[in-house]
């Protein structure tokens, strides 16, 4: 995905939660997460607190856990 056609789904609502990090563009979709969940899956997102703000006021339910653990 190129820059612009990444800030076109931004555009679009294509994402649950994006990011532009050091010039890298990052995001979870929209469609991934539905067809996960439609299957009777829970995704699990790898996620910052930033990412998780984004998440909550797309008003997904979710939970967060903070790992310190690498």
């Amino acid at each position: 995905t190129t820059r612009n056609e990444f800030i076109a789904k931004v555009e679009r609502g294509e994402f649950l939660e994006w990011a532009n990090v050091h010039g890298y563009f990052y995001g979870v979709s929209r469609l991934e997460i539905d067809r996960i969940s439609a299957r009777g899956h829970t995704p699990l997102l790898t996620i910052d607190v930033q990412g998780f703000c984004s998440v909550q006021k797309n008003e997904y339910p979710c939970i967060f856990s903070d790992s310190t653990e690498h």
